[in-house]
């Protein structure tokens, strides 16, 4: 990454034990948030999440199962 931008890179993971992902974080079915930069990048992988995903890309799939052209 550093070669990309040109900045120095260093990563620092921290796990914050005492505090779990509820319903209002999408944490409902559990998954995890990354966040970096001072949380100004923010990556969720949560079950909500990652189907909502599935289904913003499988929605044309749908539209032309419920509305074929003939």
């Amino acid at each position: 990454m550093e070669s990309e931008t040109g900045e120095p890179f260093e990563t620092k993971l921290s796990v914050i034990q005492d505090k779990f992902l509820g319903p209002e974080e999408g944490g409902a079915c559990g998954g995890v948030i990354l966040y970096a930069k001072n949380r100004r990048i923010v990556c969720p992988n949560t079950l909500e999440d990652r189907l909502a995903l599935t289904f913003e890309q499988e929605l044309p799939k749908i539209r032309s199962l419920l509305f074929p052209r003939e």
